[in-house]
């Protein structure tokens, strides 16, 4: 049995070949709304112009891609709200009210808003760490984050990612606890990264996802990397479109790499990323698109200013616009492509005055020091 065929039997819709609109291809954007860079001054409030700009070139794209597929095409924003956020912009609030104006026109376009979260927490220098050691930290910047976007958008939070290819069993509790229907934070074959090259100074390795299906699936509630059978889970896991090279290949990519990183260790697999550039990324859409069993797309970008990466997501949008079969495709949101394959997220909901258990009081930001 197949990872997208998890679905108990009554929650799943007709089959999607019953519809020729159903059978199309959802293809997800997923954008990570977040700060432009990552060990954050906290001195003044900084606009994010990353998100600025790729908020511009794909709301610009939008027109091209309902040309294409003959359907309005909407896209997930992940937006960060966690205390690193509240730390240095004066509120976890501040992305809702900043932007409040450009939010608003995404919603009205369709666009689903969701919830982006990384683990940063101050340390005793003034500096920053990405702490996924401390499970308490974890959840509370998980928990608060939620808070702040109910808050600021009154509406349930339906899609989640959690930053820097991380995640555990206890934080996918959390966000179940929470009534979040969807995760988008697994990347398929993707395998732990220790040490210098990850890209802030972090406690513990990213997480293993070298085994975890490339299909949406229910996790197994005692290990998130396999599918329950039973399908038990209210969370709906989404993965991201990835594609493992051929040793040779990623051999020659991981050299071309090392210049910039030298202490890279081979990564045989590539997550499908707007910010790509543009060679790799028609090589990466093609062979996930090639797959026998491909059930959906789902495709990431980070929000980031930097003037090379803005041109390569400008191509690689105009690459998708121009892929041959686009037109038995549809651009749509997280939940929206799932209800496409008869899945839903989110069976178990919390009621809006909070979650369904009690918790232990969330831990005060007090800096870390080894």
């Amino acid at each position: 049995m197949s990872a997208v065929q998890q679905a108990p039997a009554g929650e799943r819709d007709a089959p999607t070949g019953g519809h020729p609109e159903r059978s199309r291809l959802p293809v997800l954007v997923c954008v990570d709304v977040e700060p432009d860079g990552r060990l954050l001054d906290r001195s003044r409030v900084q606009p994010w112009v990353g998100f600025e700009q790729v908020a511009d070139l794909l709301e610009a794209a939008r027109s091209g891609f309902a040309e294409r597929t003959g359907q309005s095409a909407t896209y997930t924003w992940f937006v960060r709200m966690d205390p690193q956020v509240a730390e240095t912009q004066g509120s976890p609030t501040w992305p809702a009210t900043a932007y409040a104006g450009r939010f608003a026109r995404l919603r009205r376009a369709g666009d689903e808003l969701g919830l982006h979260t990384h683990a940063y927490r101050s340390t005793a220098d003034g500096g920053w760490i990405v702490d996924e050691v401390d499970q308490a930290w974890v959840e509370h910047t998980v928990r608060s984050a939620h808070a702040a976007f109910r808050e600021s958008f009154q509406s349930t939070c339906r899609c989640f990612r959690f930053g820097d290819r991380w995640i555990n069993d206890a934080t996918l509790d959390v966000v179940e606890d929470l009534g979040i229907g969807y995760d988008v934070t697994l990347e398929p074959g993707r395998h732990p990264v220790v040490g210098p090259i990850r890209l802030a100074p972090t406690r513990g390795p990213s997480a293993d996802f070298s085994s975890v299906p490339g299909l949406p699936y229910r996790r197994d509630p005692s290990d998130f990397r396999r599918p329950d059978p039973d399908g038990r889970s209210g969370l709906l896991l989404v993965p991201l479109s990835t594609h493992r090279y051929a040793p040779l290949v990623a051999a020659a990519l991981t050299a071309c790499r090392r210049i910039r990183h030298p202490t890279l260790r081979p990564e045989p697999v590539e997550t499908l990323n707007l910010a790509l550039r543009p060679a790799l990324f028609r090589h990466v859409l093609a062979r996930v698109l090639a797959r026998p069993d491909v059930a959906h797309v789902a495709l990431l970008v980070r929000s980031e200013p930097l003037a090379q990466r803005l041109g390569w997501i400008e191509h690689n949008l105009r690459i998708l616009l121009e892929y041959p079969g686009l037109d038995r495709m549809v651009v749509t949101t997280v939940p929206e492509g799932m209800a496409r394959l008869g899945l839903a997220g989110g069976r178990r909901s919390a009621p809006l005055d909070g979650p369904r258990v009690s918790r232990p009081a969330p831990p005060r930001n007090r800096p870390w020091s080894p």
